[in-house]
């Protein structure tokens, strides 16, 4: 598990600092994390021995549990993000 070094997302955002007519900012809060599945980049899930997705996927759980659990986030969604093919 590591954190996000460029979230979208922050629990403790700071103050929008954009106002105009056309726009209105509001604080958005969330967070953004980020699971390693493995440290082989042109690996994937499925080359992973069973005890190592046991593990992946009990962090996913962990994760949506721990996530869930905050009062400011409404809404958890876990994707795997591939990137280039």
């Amino acid at each position: 598990m590591l954190q996000n070094r460029f979230p979208a997302l922050v629990l403790n955002p700071a103050n929008p600092s954009y106002e105009g007519a056309l726009l209105r900012s509001r604080k958005a809060f969330g967070a953004c994390e980020v699971v390693v599945e493995t440290p082989a980049h042109e690996g994937d899930l499925c080359d992973l021995s069973l005890g190592n997705v046991r593990k992946v996927i009990e962090t996913f759980a962990k994760e949506f549990e721990r996530l869930s659990s905050v009062k400011k986030i409404r809404y958890v969604a876990e994707f795997r993000n591939k990137g280039r093919r």
